[in-house]
């Protein structure tokens, strides 16, 4: 059967769009969204005290930021991915340092050791960087020639490094100052069917978890899975009907246990699974996004207008700072080590002006 000249074309231009559709999801699923236009979303970096009682903007920028352990100083990104400025600053605004700046590369999240004597910094374009928090000293400790590290982590004894790239998961070895040896091990790749991302080590070192969605139109299958570096085994810790969301962000708390987000009866809850048994702990029976604190006491919470403060058992919730909304979203948010400040971020869409 031969098609019409109007009808060829037609058809030819549906294969592209949906080829067009299905490569940017796959993009998306392994490295995150694109940051929007920076023409229209603009950030700013806050910092409330962790008692509600005072906030004040101290920069522009922010889509990241966390407190160091060291100096107290703030690390963040000063604007969005097309022009990387990584900077430190103090609480009140003060003493703003550029530590990196780079038009072609990007920085997809902050990773901080047990101790928090180190940060992994993932990169983009420049493999895989690590920052002292002492020193502001930066180096690079993997060279992935121009793929994409999207998120990585520390073993406890900090003796090897979990990081996912564009292939998939890789275990390295680690000695020394930063002396990456040769012994190298992808555990698991993504493939045309599935992608597997966010790995993190857990039960002392013995295990990597990591999220895996696979495509199984006309809904995805969302999966957290443990693979045993000794004996290479790989098996499934919690099915797809409790769905890690908004990134499939999830927080290790102390080695055997996670903090996460799951959608279960069409509602949101933020939970603590232990992986030994897969016992379920409701931390809060509402709320999307959380960050651990660096003593593991305290989680705070937030969605697009509020951040809370409650402790890691769930008592003693108390709400920290409200915006408005409207034109202004809060997306990020991490307390200090003194537990006596929130840094936060807020993107403006200047477009709902």
């Amino acid at each position: 059967m031969k098609l019409r000249p109007d009808k060829k074309r037609y058809l030819t231009v549906l294969i592209l769009a949906l080829f067009s559709f299905t490569f940017s999801s796959c993009v998306e699923d392994i490295f995150g969204p694109e940051a929007d236009d920076p023409i229209e979303i603009n950030y700013e970096l806050w910092v409330a005290k962790s008692d509600g009682s005072s906030s004040a903007k101290i920069a522009d920028g922010g889509r990241l930021c966390a407190f160091l352990s060291a100096t107290n100083k703030i690390l963040y990104l000063s604007s969005r991915s097309s022009t990387l400025g990584l900077n430190v600053i103090n609480p009140d605004g003060s003493d703003q340092t550029l530590l990196w700046k780079d038009d072609y590369s990007d920085i997809k999240n902050f990773s901080f050791s047990p101790g928090n004597s180190k940060i992994l910094l993932p990169t983009v374009y420049h493999g895989l960087y690590e920052l002292d928090p002492g020193t502001l000293g930066l180096s690079q400790i993997l060279n992935t020639a121009h793929t994409p590290v999207a998120s990585a982590g520390y073993s406890k004894s900090m003796a090897k490094v979990v990081c996912q790239d564009g292939f998939g998961i890789t275990v390295l070895d680690r000695y020394g100052n930063n002396n990456i040896v040769d012994n190298i091990l992808t555990i698991r790749r993504s493939s045309d069917s599935a992608v597997v991302k966010s790995p993190a080590f857990i039960f002392n070192d013995t295990r990597v978890i990591y999220l895996q969605r696979a495509w199984n139109w006309p809904s995805d299958i969302y999966s957290l899975r443990s693979y045993t570096l000794r004996t290479g085994t790989d098996s499934e810790l919690i099915s797809y009907k409790s769905i890690p969301l908004f990134g499939e962000h999830f927080e290790v708390m102390d080695g055997d246990r996670i903090l996460c987000t799951v959608r279960e009866d069409n509602k949101y809850y933020i939970k603590i699974i232990d992986l030994a048994d897969n016992s379920r702990t409701v931390l809060l029976g509402e709320g999307q996004k959380f960050s651990l604190s660096p003593d593991g006491s305290k989680v705070v919470i937030y969605d697009k207008n509020n951040i809370y403060i409650i402790n890691s058992d769930g008592t003693d919730r108390h709400l920290v700072y409200t915006e408005l909304g409207g034109k202004v979203e809060l997306i990020t948010a991490s307390l200090s080590f003194d537990g006596k400040y929130i840094v936060f971020a807020k993107t403006i869409d200047i477009r709902r002006y």
